[in-house]
């Protein structure tokens, strides 16, 4: 899991760990799947072309469990319903409230 703070370069760590799969990985997943909010402009990059970048959650029956796999969820905090705790935790931080 990778968390940190808006433009704290957690997307460009999953890129870079992920161009350098063969060395990073015992095993490298033979399929990354990577779910965005906003569509960024190196989804369309020649080299990331063995990511399948999709806006939505894949079915689970879509990863075959015989096959190492990688699933990206990068900023998909609203579409899981937890919007109004990240607007409030935003909203405390905002106002130095702690």
């Amino acid at each position: 899991m990778v968390v940190g703070p808006t433009s704290s370069g957690k997307t460009m760590l999953i890129k870079d760990i992920l161009l350098q799969r063969d060395l990073m990985f015992k095993h490298p997943p033979r399929k990354v799947v990577f779910v965005y909010t906003a569509h960024q402009p190196f989804m369309s990059e020649d080299k990331y072309a063995f990511i399948d970048f999709t806006p939505t959650l894949p079915d689970i029956d879509a990863f075959d469990p015989n096959e190492h796999s990688i699933l990206i969820l990068d900023d998909i905090l609203h579409n899981c319903g937890l919007a109004s705790q990240e607007h409030n935790s935003n909203y405390v931080h905002s106002k130095s409230l702690f």
